[in-house]
This record gives C-alpha cells, structure tokens and sequence, in this order.
C-alpha cells in the first residue's frame, strides 16, 4: 500500500471512531472559544453556494447554509462523520470524499472552506495537491477559506514558552502543520490573519498562573472577546486564517 493511501486510511479510522465517541458534540477540538473564534471568521467570509470541506457532524455545514441563504454541500473523509450528518440534516447534501479528489467539476463553488482539515493529510507534498483540489472546484472570483495550523506558528508560540520555562506544546501524532511558505507560493495575494490575542493569553499567559490547565475558563472567555477586538503586535498563534479569491483567468 502506497505511503499516503496508508495515512488515508488511518485518519478514516481514526475520525470514524471519534464520531462513534463525541455524542454528537461537533466540536472536536478541545478548545470551544477557539473554534468558535475559526466559525466566526469563516462565516464573515462566506458567500453563494459554499463547499464545506472536513464537515465532520455536519453543523459547519448548515450553519453556511443559514449565513448565505443557498444550500452549501458538506463532504469528510469519515463515513460515519457523513452518516450522523445526513441523519442530523436530512434537507442537505452531504458526501463522503477525500479533499485530493474532489467529487465536483471545476469552477462549481462561490466558497470553498476548509477549517483543520489539511493538517490530516500527512504529507506536505498531498497538502499542496489538497490546495490546488480546492482552488479547481472554486468559480473565479470566488473566495477560498482555509483555516489551518502551521509548522512556524507552533515554532513561535513554543519559543515564547520555552523563554518562560514553560513546557513545549507537541502536536498530535494525526495531524501535521502546514508550512506558511506553501501558503504564500500557491495562493498568492492571500489575506492571512492570526488569533495572536487569543494564543497569548490562553497559551502563555494563563499557564503561568495556572498549573491545571483547562479550555473551558474566564480566562478563555476574556481571551475570545479580546481576540475579536484588539490587535497586538507579537505573533505567537499555530493557527492562521486565509482568505484568497480566485483571478478571472484561473
């Protein structure tokens, strides 16, 4: 079996049972205020017939579907993922698929959006071929959402720990980074924004003061509402937030 088809089928597991195991809680992540920090990015950004890549449960999905008005497609690796989706949203379209292979002709979608879903494609050779999967099955014009970690955002946020003698945060073994430089090269003239507020104050500053570490905090709280709010200038955030709309000659 090829390299990346073993990984594929690994993840597949993997996410299969993590559906098994949620209770139907969408949010897969740990951290509830930075994933809702990804959804409210994603949602001022959306617009016309939206594709929703890694749909996971399905409410990502219907919540595009209710910001713009147009019925969006929800399509995951997992096919249990895909099953409680169609169960939970009988009026929408859900499809089991592989984000290096898409199901859709090009030029199909006015959103294509992506939130934690390349870091489970383990090679950064396939990330690559994942993007330009996704920027095919956008309509010129349209507006391509990644929201993703990266391999130099977790060098930053681990370097501003280790100054303060605090512990390096390691990242799961199913998930790989996404290299910025790639980004850059591929989706040129992109518009990339950090949660730099939000990474500082739950990341650095809260484990200083707190060795029982939790994400469901005042703390947390204060960090969401500041991260919609305030600019700082030290850049300590893994995740980064892409915007690119896609040239009328592409």
């Amino acid at each position: 079996m090829e390299k990346n088809q073993k990984y594929i089928e690994s993840q597949k597991k993997n996410w299969n049972y993590i559906a098994e195991t949620q209770n139907l809680n969408d949010n897969t992540h740990p951290d509830k205020y930075l994933a809702q920090l990804e959804l409210d990015y994603l949602c001022k950004n959306i617009n016309g017939r939206v594709l929703n890549v890694g749909c996971g449960m399905g409410s990502e999905t219907d919540t595009c579907t209710k910001i713009t008005g147009v019925q969006a497609i929800g399509v995951d690796l997992s096919e249990k993922m895909i099953e409680i989706a169609q169960k939970r949203f009988p009026d929408l379209e859900f499809k089991v698929a592989n984000v290096l292979q898409l199901p859709f002709p090009n030029n199909s979608f006015d959103s294509v959006t992506t939130r934690r879903t390349l870091i489970n494609v383990l090679d950064h050779g396939d990330q690559i071929k994942a993007i330009e999967e996704l920027k095919r099955v956008l309509k010129p014009n349209g507006q391509l959402i990644i929201i993703e970690a990266t391999v130099e955002g977790y060098n930053r946020l681990n370097s501003i720990r280790d100054a303060l003698g605090l512990n390096k945060i390691e990242v799961v073994e199913y998930n790989l980074p996404i290299k910025e430089d790639t980004v850059k090269s591929i989706l040129p003239d992109s518009v990339i924004a950090h949660l730099d507020n939000y990474y500082y104050l739950t990341r650095v500053f809260y484990p200083l003061i707190e060795k029982n570490v939790q994400y469901n905090t005042q703390v947390h709280n204060a960090a969401y509402v500041l991260q919609n709010s305030v600019d700082i200038s030290v850049s300590c955030s893994p995740h980064i937030l892409i915007k690119w709309k896609k040239p009328d000659d592409l």
